[in-house]
């Protein structure tokens, strides 16, 4: 089986893009600290184990339907400035490292404010990532790698990067090894920039999510209003 799981640096946009867009992984754990003043809601809905797609989104059904509820819970939500319980997607990202079986919810918001529904799970082999709400059609695609890019601190042009609690990444998910991260932004461009026929012909898929440092929305204002650089 083809897995990489290494450490990278992930480049985005010449503007600050605080979203969500779509792990080089740290092979020896991850050094980025989390935010202990921001405290996170005890309820916790354990992720479904499994493949069947009719359970997986009985099982997103447990879950509120409003951002102000859904941030109470113990799943990751991510927003176009802030994500919560990023403690959950590193150690998702550790259980694969150790190819252990193990799955993981996500929560983002589409154009509209509805609520899209992320789940991947791995079964020591393969990654399989399913992703329903009612602004998208169903996505059910298998993958074999997983990767987690440090956006660079010269990336930043309109904000001082160097005063961030922890740097942007990129969860990535691929059908084919990346090595590095000027490799991921080629082939991604290369999609975007593809037709319908083209995309659906390709053997590749990549699907990724921005991953910021910022828990709240407060804390994101806070920082721009603070260390945001003038024109």
């Amino acid at each position: 089986m083809n897995r990489k799981f290494k450490n990278g640096l992930l480049i985005f946009g010449t503007v600050l893009v605080l979203a969500v867009c779509y792990v080089g992984i740290v092979s020896k754990g991850y050094d980025s600290k989390e935010n202990k003043q921001i405290k996170q809601s005890d309820i916790r809905m354990e992720s479904y184990h499994g493949r069947d797609v009719e359970e997986i989104k009985a099982h997103f059904k447990q879950f509120p339907d409003s951002y102000d509820k859904i941030i109470k819970y113990k799943v990751p939500v991510i927003t176009t400035s802030m994500m919560t319980n990023k403690k959950m997607v590193k150690d998702f990202c550790q259980k694969f490292q150790e190819e252990k079986l193990c799955s993981l919810d996500m929560i983002t918001f589409g154009a509209e404010g509805g609520m899209i529904y992320h789940y991947i799970h791995y079964n020591g082999q393969d990654l399989f990532y399913y992703c329903f709400g009612d602004e998208i059609n169903d996505i059910v695609e298998k993958y074999q790698n997983l990767y987690l890019f440090d956006v660079p601190e010269s990336f930043f042009d309109s904000f001082d990067a160097s005063k961030l609690p922890e740097p942007f990444q990129e969860l990535v998910l691929s059908t084919d090894e990346i090595s590095d991260y000027a490799e991921y932004e080629k082939l991604s461009s290369e999609l975007d920039h593809a037709d319908e026929t083209e995309r659906k012909n390709s053997k590749l898929k990549i699907e990724g999510f921005r991953i910021s440092p910022f828990r709240t929305e407060k804390e994101a204002k806070d920082f721009l209003e603070i260390y945001q650089k003038n024109d």
